[in-house]
C-alpha cells in the first residue's frame, strides 16, 4: 500500500512539473533575444519575433506573471520601433498594456514593469493611467540608477498629474542624475514645454533638501 501511495505521489509531482519544464524550454528558445530587448540593445526583427513567440508559447503551457511582463515589454518594444502610421502600433501598445497589467496583478513588486506600463500608457495618450503606473514604479523602487534617466524624462512629461509622493521620489532621483544625464533631461524638458519643472526644483533648492533628508 505504501509503495502504491509513493508511486501515485511521484506521478502527481511529475504531472505538476511537466508544464513548468515545457514552459522553461519555450522561454529558453528566446532568452538571448529577450535579453537584447531588456537591455534596449539594437536587434534584428527576427530576434524580436523570436522573443515574442517564445513568451507566447511559454504562456500557452503555464500562466506566469513574470512571463506576461516580459511579453508586455517585448510588445512595447515592437510598437515603439514602428512608424506612427503603422496600424499595428496602437494594437501592439494595447496588447503590451494588457500583458503588463496581467503580470503585475500576479507580481506587483516590479519597478521595471510599472515603468514599462507607464511608458505604454503615455504613448497611448492616457496620461492619467501613465502617471498612476509611474507612481507605482517609484513606490516599488524609489531610486534605481539604471532606470533613473528614463523615469526622469517620463516624470517631467507627466509632472502635472503626479501626486506629491511621486513628485518627491522623482525629485530625489533627478537630483542624483549625473551632469550629462541632467543636461539631456533639460533638453527633453525644454522640448516638452516642461522646463518650468526643472526650474522649480532648482529655484527652491529641492535637490539639497531631498538629498539631506535621505
Amino acid at each position: 500500500m505504501a509503495n502504491i501511495l509513493l508511486f501515485l505521489l511521484g506521478s502527481l509531482l511529475l504531472w505538476l512539473a511537466v508544464p513548468r519544464v515545457l514552459s522553461n524550454y519555450e522561454l529558453a528558445i528566446g532568452n538571448s533575444a529577450y535579453e537584447l530587448v531588456a537591455a534596449g540593445a539594437p536587434m534584428a526583427r527576427a530576434s524580436l519575433e523570436r522573443a515574442r513567440e517564445s513568451r507566447i508559447a511559454a504562456l500557452a503551457v503555464l500562466e506566469s506573471g513574470r512571463t506576461n511582463k516580459q511579453l508586455g515589454q517585448v510588445l512595447l518594444r515592437d510598437a515603439l520601433e514602428r512608424p506612427w502610421s503603422d496600424p499595428e502600433r496602437p494594437v501592439l501598445l494595447e496588447q503590451a498594456v494588457a500583458r503588463l497589467r496581467r503580470g503585475l496583478a500576479r507580481d506587483p513588486a516590479d519597478l521595471f514593469a510599472w515603468y514599462h506600463l507607464a511608458l505604454a500608457e503615455w504613448w497611448r495618450g492616457r496620461a492619467a493611467e501613465a502617471a498612476t503606473a509611474l507612481a507605482m514604479s517609484y513606490r516599488t523602487g524609489p531610486y534605481h540608477p539604471p532606470l533613473a534617466s528614463d523615469r526622469a524624462r517620463l516624470a517631467v512629461a507627466l509632472w502635472p498629474r503626479l501626486a506629491p509622493p511621486a513628485r518627491r521620489r522623482a525629485t530625489g532621483e533627478i537630483c542624483r542624475l549625473a551632469p550629462g544625464d541632467r543636461e539631456t533631461l533639460r533638453r527633453f524638458a525644454e522640448s516638452e514645454g516642461r522646463l518650468d519643472v526643472l526650474e522649480e526644483i532648482e529655484k527652491f533648492s529641492l535637490c539639497e533638501s531631498t538629498l539631506a533628508a535621505n
